[in-house]
């Protein structure tokens, strides 16, 4: 189940930052695509959450310090695509935290 969860939070942040690209105009969103692809790809073939929990805590921290110095544009979409790239990597660090400790037996 969580694995299932993290992977679909996973995935959309793929979308949501493929989106991103094509408002915006510019590939930057497509490097974070790429990082929560292989990272989604490590989850689901591989059963590598450590990825996970590293990708979310760096992905959500980047993306917040973007907001915080004000780097985004005052569209509605904007907003809403920044919240969810604040956010779901939060998410996946947690679910991927969860399920590592699971893994290990609660160490």
């Amino acid at each position: 189940m969580l694995k299932r969860v993290l992977s679909t939070c996973l995935l959309l942040l793929v979308g949501g930052n493929i989106l991103w690209a094509l408002l915006l105009g510019r590939a930057t969103p497509l490097v974070g695509a790429a990082v929560y692809a292989v990272v989604a790809f490590q989850v689901l073939r591989r059963n590598e959450y450590r990825a996970a929990f590293f990708v979310g805590l760096a992905g959500g921290g980047l993306h917040l310090f973007e907001i915080l110095r004000g780097g985004l544009r005052s569209t509605a979409l904007d907003a809403l695509l920044a919240l969810a790239n604040v956010a779901l990597p939060f998410v996946i660090a947690s679910l991927g935290l969860a399920v590592w400790r699971l893994r290990l037996g609660g160490r």
